[in-house]
């Protein structure tokens, strides 16, 4: 019987017969059974709905930044994590070039901008290009996407939780002139340590969404939310302190745990 047909029954004897205590509480009792059998099915929507829009950005920013680095021979530099939307920087890339960004001894980030460091070291042609070869260990830089560069609507600098993507890339890779394919420099683990990619410490770019528990997240307005060291998916929001450039991909584990991992990467 429906909630509609106990409420029939319920006033019946008369017009002007009001609710006892007693059927009040039925009633009560009976909505939020009629009103539970319906929230759990929408909160397991909601939750699949959020990982679905995740993964689709992922897919679709994914293969902008390989269109973008066939069109333009590099790959877009990273834009600021913290720009408020309509200020210049939001959403617009920073100078790769630009190596004067070291960050200070608190933090390894400036206006929105990390710095990391390699762990490998690489060769690049030396100046003049008759000189001897240089060898230099290859700079990271992370923020978020730069959808302006890559035509991209401003949704998809956002996953389904509404906070950013986080975008490293090998600055030198960033750069028309420092391009080579062989010089990346980001290292890239699974649950294990062991690196994920060979050569080793050699990922051109790494990018995520801090997922459901948004540990580490940068927010619509600008705000950071807690990294929470010790947690399976510490390696990948530490970027603000960490000065070795090396994240991680594993399977995803819910929960809270400290092997929880639930950050949806590329």
């Amino acid at each position: 019987m429906g909630l509609k047909g106990i409420l029939k029954m319920m006033t019946h004897t008369g017009n002007n017969r009001g609710f006892t205590l007693v059927e009040l509480a039925v009633v009560m009792i009976v909505t939020g059974v009629l009103l539970s059998a319906f929230t759990y099915p929408y909160m397991i929507y909601q939750k699949n709905k959020k990982i679905q829009t995740t993964n689709e950005n992922i897919e679709a920013v994914t293969a902008a930044l390989g269109t973008f680095r066939g069109l333009y021979g590099r790959y877009p530099c990273p834009a600021s994590l913290t720009a408020l939307r309509g200020s210049v920087e939001y959403g617009r890339e920073s100078n790769c070039s630009d190596t004067s960004i070291n960050g200070s001894a608190a933090t390894n980030c400036v206006d929105g901008i990390c710095i990391q460091n390699s762990v490998r070291t690489v060769q690049i042609p030396g100046t003049p290009a008759s000189a001897p070869p240089v060898t230099i260990t290859p700079r990271v830089r992370v923020g978020t996407l730069p959808f302006r560069q890559l035509g991209l609507d401003e949704n998809l600098m956002y996953d389904g939780y509404n906070n950013k993507f986080i975008y490293a890339v090998t600055e030198r890779l960033a750069t028309v002139d420092g391009y080579d394919p062989n010089d990346g420099g980001i290292g890239i683990v699974n649950e294990a340590g062991t690196s994920a990619i060979t050569p080793a410490d050699s990922a051109h770019f790494f990018l995520f969404s801090t997922g459901a528990n948004e540990r580490g997240a940068f927010t619509r307005d600008g705000g950071s939310l807690d990294c929470d060291a010790a947690r399976g998916d510490t390696d990948n929001c530490d970027f603000v302190t960490s000065a070795t450039s090396v994240f991680k991909m594993s399977q995803n584990v819910g929960g809270d745990s400290l092997t929880s991992f639930d950050d949806r990467v590329s």
